[in-house]
């Protein structure tokens, strides 16, 4: 067979090889989906902060949860970022858990610009939220004949448990405080009442209401903020909240 008839029937080989279907790339992997819940008493820049973390990993898809009691049903989550005493969180004892320091978050106790009032002992709380003084004349420094209207949350609230915990000291919530849903409604209601006295993070505050010392502090108010995930083996949920945590600390 002559060189030129091996040319050609190489081309005719390689032209009927190009013709040939390549075979497709293997369709990209769908990110991981994560279900996370939030303390629903922390600020706005942890969901955005888990929201970014999560945009920045094409592997990772996010669901984010608001609990609104401080021990929400673990099933279904894949991690919690926490507010409140680490002892009182029975899952971090469970030996699959990893935790992340996220920070603290303190609680304040307000009232009315009006009121005289500048601080309280933890003993005069307790008599205000137990609806054993009922008048701010009892205990302002100056005439302020207005009763007093004790704030609270629902009983599973993160912020109600923890009053419950370090003021009442066994007694029970006054019947006559007004049970309010959430921090902001809180303050709404301070805003506009001049006998209120509520409590609420401190970075819902505002302008509109004072803030009032409790002395002695009461340090149990300051709590850490954990983020807490229920398998420390899977690498994508471990650098999601790795990058939460460098965020924050930035």
């Amino acid at each position: 067979m002559s060189i030129r008839n091996l040319k050609f029937i190489a081309l005719l080989f390689l032209a009927l090889a190009g013709c040939q279907p390549r075979p497709s790339a293997s369709p990209p992997k769908p990110p991981e989906l994560f279900t996370i819940a939030i303390s629903p008493i922390l600020p706005q820049q942890y969901r955005t902060q888990l929201v970014e973390c999560a945009s920045d990993q094409a592997s990772v898809s996010l669901i984010l949860h608001e609990p609104q009691t401080s021990f929400p049903d673990i099933e279904g989550l894949d991690g919690f970022i926490w507010w409140g005493p680490p002892a009182d969180n029975d899952i971090l004892q469970n030996a699959e858990t990893t935790t992340f320091s996220l920070g603290e978050l303190g609680i304040k106790f307000f009232v009315h610009p009006s009121n005289p009032i500048n601080k309280l002992s933890p003993h005069e709380l307790n008599r205000i939220f137990t609806g054993q003084i009922r008048q701010w004349m009892d205990i302002s420094p100056q005439e302020y004949d207005n009763p007093i209207s004790p704030l609270s949350y629902p009983r599973d609230h993160p912020l109600r448990t923890l009053l419950d915990s370090e003021v009442f000291e066994n007694h029970a919530l006054t019947p006559n405080a007004l049970i309010l849903p959430n921090p902001e409604s809180m303050i709404n209601k301070i805003t506009n009442d001049p006998q209120a006295i509520g409590f609420a993070p401190s970075h819902a505050a505002s302008d509109s209401v004072k803030k009032i010392s409790i002395t002695p502090s009461l340090s149990s108010f300051q709590q850490p903020i954990l983020g807490i995930i229920y398998d420390n083996e899977n690498i994508n949920l471990t650098n999601l909240f790795i990058c939460v945590q460098s965020s924050l600390e930035g």
